[in-house]
């Protein structure tokens, strides 16, 4: 079980990036990560992410949910995404380095397009491995390139924000996980999201 002070911070991160409640303003200058991580284009945010926003924003009680790509969580995705708030799917994962791997399943695109449904994916440690999350929250380079890699994506696939579902980190770095939510929600809402 999670500590009560990683559990807060993560869901602090949540709502930060969901509801615009980041402190100050961003100081880092708009630009796609060095490596893309796929060759779609990016998209300047529309009309379709503020609608997002206001159903995530407006729901009691949100009804946020988690998707494990299989055939039940497929079916049950289809079966149920009207009635969800928002999506949070599994697909993408964060090295050491700051690199952001993985993608959203087409089909989970297209329920949530086809539904509506607002999109804010989980962002892990593979295996929830501690030295991972270590060295990227001790390493600023890392984080402004992971933070740079959430942007890109956040533009290029119109989520309204991330869960950053670090875990098992050591209680030895609840100031740089701290920091390093906050960062990310100030870019995150510098870029609207």
């Amino acid at each position: 079980k999670r500590p009560g002070w990683m559990r807060a911070s993560a869901a602090l991160g949540v709502m930060l990036m969901a509801a615009g409640l980041a402190p100050g303003a961003a100081r880092q200058k708009s630009s796609r990560p060095s490596a893309p991580v796929a060759n779609k284009t990016t998209t300047a945010p529309d009309a379709s992410l503020e609608r997002a926003r206001r159903r995530v924003l407006g729901a009691h009680p949100l009804a946020m949910l988690y998707y494990a790509s299989d055939t039940v969580g497929r079916a049950s995705l289809k079966a149920h995404a009207g009635a969800m708030t928002l999506l949070s799917p599994q697909g993408f994962w964060i090295d050491a380095e700051g690199f952001v791997h993985g993608q959203l399943p087409n089909h989970v695109a297209e329920v949530a397009r086809l539904a509506g449904l607002p999109l804010m994916p989980l962002l892990a440690n593979p295996g929830f491995d501690r030295s991972i999350a270590h060295a990227l929250l001790h390493d600023v380079t890392a984080q402004e390139r992971a933070i740079l890699y959430l942007a890109y994506l956040s533009k290029r696939d119109n989520f309204v924000g991330w869960q950053l579902d670090i875990e098992n980190i050591d209680p030895e770095d609840k100031a740089e996980y701290v920091t390093f939510v906050e960062r990310a929600a100030m870019r995150m809402h510098r870029d609207q999201r």
